[in-house]
């Protein structure tokens, strides 16, 4: 199953959303994962492989293995062999190479943040899915340091999904705490300091996600 955490925007919550998924998938589930890393800043990649030695790198967690395709879409051999391979995509990356790992993929999964810019995002990757059945997760990310949101933003992203078929029940919240993005990975998986009702919430969208391309 090939799974791509995508959106035009930058600094959604992408690479956070991968790697949770990913971890979810090797650490509870015993899948064999591939994490694809397409940002040339190579974030999700340093989460789940550790250096050791200049330019030699080993995964940190058993079953979960990442690989750096800066800009690219995978190609089918380099993903062979996996039960998951999750891609996690650039920000502002050419339409081209996105569509490219678009069309490759069984399940997209679109991690947003209640914004204008985010909501754009969303909606220029929604002008280039492909024309065939696949199945999309919007995973909207509420930050503890944001109290509120504008009724009138909330009210438009919600009128955006419906006209693809979305209803508000379909987009999974989660909630972001400070310390998921400063101790993810490096031996320190998703799970580490959450609170059940947190956890309860990740892996009932990874099951979801799961039982969607079955």
């Amino acid at each position: 199953m090939i799974l791509t955490v995508a959106n035009m925007k930058g600094g959604v919550g992408k690479t956070t959303t991968s790697v949770i998924l990913s971890e979810i998938a090797a650490l509870q589930h015993g899948m064999k994962t591939l994490l694809v890393d397409m940002d040339t800043q190579r974030n999700a990649f340093k989460k789940v492989m550790n250096e050791v030695e200049e330019g030699k790198y080993e995964p940190v967690f058993d079953r979960l293995t990442s690989v750096i395709c800066d800009a690219a879409a995978p190609n089918r051999a380099t993903m062979a062999g996996y039960d998951l391979v999750v891609i996690d995509t650039p920000p502002r990356a050419d339409a081209r190479i996105i569509r490219q790992a678009l069309d490759m993929s069984d399940v997209v999964v679109v991690p947003f943040q209640m914004g204008e810019d985010e909501i754009t995002g969303v909606a220029s990757l929604f002008e280039i899915l492909p024309d065939k059945e696949l199945y999309v997760f919007p995973i909207l990310l509420l930050s503890p340091l944001k109290g509120s949101y504008d009724k009138g933003l909330t009210d438009d992203a919600t009128a955006f999904f419906e006209s693809y078929g979305l209803s508000q029940k379909e987009i999974h919240v989660w909630p972001m705490r400070v310390h998921i993005n400063n101790n993810l990975g490096k031996r320190k998986p998703y799970h580490f300091q959450l609170t059940r009702q947190d956890k309860a919430v990740y892996n009932k969208t990874f099951d979801a996600i799961m039982k969607s391309a079955r």
